[in-house]
Protein backbone atom coordinates (compact mmCIF):
# COMPACT_ATOMS: atom_id res chain seq x y z
CA UNK A 1 0.00 0.00 0.00
CA UNK A 2 2.79 2.44 0.89
CA UNK A 3 4.73 1.61 -2.31
CA UNK A 4 1.60 2.15 -4.42
CA UNK A 5 1.09 5.49 -2.67
CA UNK A 6 4.66 6.46 -3.50
CA UNK A 7 4.36 5.47 -7.14
CA UNK A 8 1.26 7.63 -7.57
CA UNK A 9 3.08 10.58 -5.99
CA UNK A 10 6.43 10.06 -7.75
CA UNK A 11 5.74 12.73 -10.36
CA UNK A 12 5.32 15.33 -7.61
CA UNK A 13 8.65 14.82 -5.84
CA UNK A 14 12.33 14.02 -6.13
CA UNK A 15 11.82 10.26 -5.60
CA UNK A 16 11.91 7.98 -8.64
CA UNK A 17 10.80 4.42 -7.78
CA UNK A 18 11.81 3.03 -11.18
CA UNK A 19 15.50 4.00 -10.79
CA UNK A 20 18.32 2.20 -8.96
CA UNK A 21 17.94 4.54 -6.02
CA UNK A 22 14.80 2.70 -4.88
CA UNK A 23 11.45 4.10 -3.78
CA UNK A 24 12.91 6.00 -0.80
CA UNK A 25 15.99 7.43 -2.47
CA UNK A 26 16.49 11.14 -3.12
CA UNK A 27 18.04 11.86 -6.51
CA UNK A 28 20.44 14.78 -6.50
CA UNK A 29 20.40 17.79 -4.20
CA UNK A 30 16.83 18.72 -3.24
CA UNK A 31 15.72 22.31 -3.78
CA UNK A 32 14.86 22.63 -0.09
CA UNK A 33 18.59 22.46 0.78
CA UNK A 34 19.23 26.08 -0.30
CA UNK A 35 22.99 25.51 -0.35
CA UNK A 36 23.08 23.62 2.98
CA UNK A 37 23.62 19.93 3.72
CA UNK A 38 20.16 19.39 5.22
CA UNK A 39 16.47 20.15 4.70
CA UNK A 40 14.15 20.95 7.58
CA UNK A 41 11.08 20.71 5.35
CA UNK A 42 10.72 18.23 2.50
CA UNK A 43 7.47 18.43 0.55
CA UNK A 44 7.24 14.71 -0.21
CA UNK A 45 8.56 13.43 3.14
CA UNK A 46 7.34 9.81 3.63
CA UNK A 47 5.59 10.58 6.93
CA UNK A 48 3.04 7.73 6.81
CA UNK A 49 5.69 5.13 5.98
CA UNK A 50 7.91 6.32 8.83
CA UNK A 51 4.95 6.31 11.24
CA UNK A 52 4.27 2.66 10.32
CA UNK A 53 7.93 1.74 10.92
CA UNK A 54 8.03 3.45 14.30
CA UNK A 55 4.83 1.75 15.50
CA UNK A 56 6.33 -1.69 15.09
CA UNK A 57 9.89 -1.14 16.32
CA UNK A 58 10.22 -0.17 19.97
CA UNK A 59 13.98 -0.86 19.80
CA UNK A 60 14.40 2.33 17.73
CA UNK A 61 13.21 4.62 20.55
CA UNK A 62 16.76 5.09 21.85
CA UNK A 63 17.67 7.10 18.75
CA UNK A 64 15.21 9.85 19.51
CA UNK A 65 16.29 12.62 21.82
CA UNK A 66 16.69 16.36 21.79
CA UNK A 67 20.19 17.79 22.05
CA UNK A 68 20.36 19.99 25.10
CA UNK A 69 20.65 23.67 24.38
CA UNK A 70 23.91 24.75 25.98
CA UNK A 71 23.45 28.21 27.44
CA UNK A 72 26.04 30.84 26.62
CA UNK A 73 28.46 30.99 29.55
CA UNK A 74 28.45 34.53 30.80
CA UNK A 75 31.31 36.37 32.40
CA UNK A 76 31.08 35.96 36.18
CA UNK A 77 32.43 39.45 36.71
CA UNK A 78 29.56 41.71 37.72
CA UNK A 79 30.80 44.63 35.59
CA UNK A 80 28.87 45.23 32.40
CA UNK A 81 31.10 44.47 29.45
CA UNK A 82 30.56 44.72 25.76
CA UNK A 83 29.26 41.42 24.34
CA UNK A 84 31.92 39.33 22.60
CA UNK A 85 32.53 40.00 18.91
CA UNK A 86 33.49 37.27 16.52
CA UNK A 87 35.53 37.45 13.31
CA UNK A 88 32.79 35.63 11.42
CA UNK A 89 29.15 36.17 12.44
CA UNK A 90 27.10 33.02 12.78
CA UNK A 91 23.67 31.77 13.76
CA UNK A 92 23.30 28.96 16.31
CA UNK A 93 20.06 27.01 16.38
CA UNK A 94 18.55 23.58 16.82
CA UNK A 95 17.22 21.88 13.71
CA UNK A 96 15.06 18.80 13.14
CA UNK A 97 16.18 17.69 9.66
CA UNK A 98 13.90 15.72 7.32
CA UNK A 99 16.63 15.02 4.74
CA UNK A 100 20.40 15.29 4.71
CA UNK A 101 23.64 14.69 2.87
CA UNK A 102 25.47 11.64 4.24
CA UNK A 103 29.20 10.83 4.35
CA UNK A 104 28.98 9.46 0.77
CA UNK A 105 27.43 12.73 -0.53
CA UNK A 106 24.08 10.94 -0.98
CA UNK A 107 20.84 12.59 0.10
CA UNK A 108 18.64 10.48 2.36
CA UNK A 109 15.48 10.87 4.41
CA UNK A 110 16.18 11.34 8.12
CA UNK A 111 13.59 9.85 10.47
CA UNK A 112 11.93 12.71 12.36
CA UNK A 113 8.26 12.62 13.35
CA UNK A 114 7.65 15.69 15.51
CA UNK A 115 3.90 15.01 15.73
CA UNK A 116 4.50 11.56 17.23
CA UNK A 117 7.32 12.72 19.52
CA UNK A 118 10.14 11.02 17.61
CA UNK A 119 12.74 13.70 16.96
CA UNK A 120 16.47 13.72 16.34
CA UNK A 121 17.22 17.37 17.01
CA UNK A 122 20.71 18.67 16.21
CA UNK A 123 22.37 21.91 17.23
CA UNK A 124 24.09 23.64 14.28
CA UNK A 125 26.03 26.84 13.70
CA UNK A 126 25.64 28.49 10.30
CA UNK A 127 27.87 31.19 8.81
CA UNK A 128 25.88 34.37 8.21
CA UNK A 129 28.45 35.60 5.67
CA UNK A 130 29.95 32.47 4.15
CA UNK A 131 33.06 33.28 2.05
CA UNK A 132 32.93 37.00 3.02
CA UNK A 133 35.98 38.74 4.48
CA UNK A 134 36.52 38.26 8.22
CA UNK A 135 35.72 41.20 10.50
CA UNK A 136 39.29 42.03 11.55
CA UNK A 137 39.91 45.42 13.09
CA UNK A 138 42.96 46.96 11.47
CA UNK A 139 42.99 44.45 8.62
CA UNK A 140 45.33 41.56 7.89
CA UNK A 141 48.94 41.77 6.63
CA UNK A 142 49.43 42.59 2.96
CA UNK A 143 49.54 39.57 0.71
CA UNK A 144 46.82 37.66 2.60
CA UNK A 145 43.07 37.39 2.14
CA UNK A 146 40.67 36.34 4.89
CA UNK A 147 37.29 34.67 4.47
CA UNK A 148 34.60 33.08 6.65
CA UNK A 149 34.43 29.33 6.16
CA UNK A 150 31.67 26.92 7.21
CA UNK A 151 33.01 23.94 9.18
CA UNK A 152 31.18 20.59 9.36
CA UNK A 153 31.03 17.45 11.50
CA UNK A 154 29.49 14.06 10.81
CA UNK A 155 26.61 13.16 13.11
CA UNK A 156 25.03 9.71 13.38
CA UNK A 157 21.27 9.81 12.72
CA UNK A 158 18.59 7.23 12.00
CA UNK A 159 17.49 7.42 8.36
CA UNK A 160 15.79 5.40 5.62
CA UNK A 161 17.70 3.25 3.17
CA UNK A 162 16.50 3.19 -0.45
CA UNK A 163 14.10 0.34 0.30
CA UNK A 164 12.49 2.27 3.16
CA UNK A 165 14.07 0.41 6.08
CA UNK A 166 15.58 2.26 9.06
CA UNK A 167 19.37 2.48 9.05
CA UNK A 168 21.92 4.48 11.00
CA UNK A 169 24.08 6.77 8.85
CA UNK A 170 26.51 9.66 9.24
CA UNK A 171 25.29 13.07 8.07
CA UNK A 172 27.35 16.18 7.29
CA UNK A 173 26.10 19.07 9.45
CA UNK A 174 27.40 22.63 9.98
CA UNK A 175 29.09 23.08 13.36
CA UNK A 176 31.15 26.30 13.28
CA UNK A 177 32.00 29.39 11.24
CA UNK A 178 35.76 30.05 11.22
CA UNK A 179 37.97 32.80 9.89
CA UNK A 180 40.44 31.35 7.39
CA UNK A 181 43.17 32.95 5.31
CA UNK A 182 45.11 32.33 2.14
CA UNK A 183 48.18 33.85 0.52
CA UNK A 184 47.32 36.05 -2.46
CA UNK A 185 48.65 34.76 -5.76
Amino acid sequence: MVIAELKSESRKRDVYPDQKSGPFGINGVPTCANGETFCEHYEAYPENHIRDILKGKKDLEGYFRREDETPFIENRDSRQEEPPRFLCPSLERTIIPKAGQNKNDEWKFIINQEVDGYTQAVRVELCRKKNAACDIIGGFPLGYTTFCKQKYIYKSLLSLDVSGQPIQDMFKLPVACCCSYEINK
